[in-house]
Parts: C-alpha cells; structure tokens; sequence
C-alpha cells in the first residue's frame, strides 16, 4: 500500500527494521539504555525536624533502541535532610499542613484544624 511505498523511499537500497533503516542483509543490534547524571537535589520537605529530599535520572545515556534493554535500577533516590529539631516555640510541621485547610469549608463550615497526637486508647477489660 501507499505506506510501504513511502516507507521505502526513505529506505533507498535498504530496508525499514523496527522503524530504522538497515542495509539489506544486516539485522541491527539493540543498544541497552544507560543511565544520565542525577539531577541536582530537590529543596528539603522541611526546614527543620527532619525532612526529604530526591533526586532522579533518566536512562538517556543512551536511549534503548531496536528492543534493548530498560536501564536497571533506580530512577529516584530519597535522603534525609534538615534533621536538626526545630527551635522552641516554633510551629510544628503537623500543625502547619493542617492550618492550610483552615480556609477550605468542609460540609459547608470552616474549621480550625489541629493535628491529631495519637491519643491512648481505652483499653476493653472483661470481668
């Protein structure tokens, strides 16, 4: 059909495999992916308490083609960050994500938000 045709004119003398063009009598060789550099760390979750950061690549170094093979391993990585306890008197981080929903109504009321602190439990006692 009309896609063979133009297809071949773009492989002049030489066959379409898997969308590249090869010379007839040669099949090509995948090329296995290979992972880029890490990109810089992204800015910490927290100022203070402790926090996380990432950091990812992209397996570009080179691309798979012709049906090699994905990059192995990960394409994101986590660390630790800002662990240090945040000054006395300063507002914890629970209180702050919940101060952010302060001004969104829920069931048509506004609410001051509080974090919740895990409370003790009743325990049930049979007799």
């Amino acid at each position: 059909g009309g896609g063979f045709y133009f297809i071949s004119l773009l492989c002049v003398l030489q066959w379409c495999y898997k969308r590249v063009c090869v010379a007839y009598g040669t099949r090509p060789e995948g090329v296995d992916g290979g992972w880029g550099l890490w990109t810089p760390w992204e800015e910490c979750s927290r100022t203070c308490g402790g926090g996380v950061s990432s950091s990812i690549r992209h397996c570009d170094s080179p691309r798979p083609t012709i049906g090699g093979k994905y990059c192995l391993g990960e394409r994101k990585r986590f660390r630790s960050c800002n662990i240090d306890e945040c000054p006395a008197g300063s507002q914890d981080f629970r209180e702050i994500q919940c101060s952010d929903f302060d001004n969104v109504p829920f069931r048509g009321k506004f609410y001051t938000w509080q974090p919740y602190r895990g409370g003790a439990y009743s325990k049930c006692v049979c007799s």
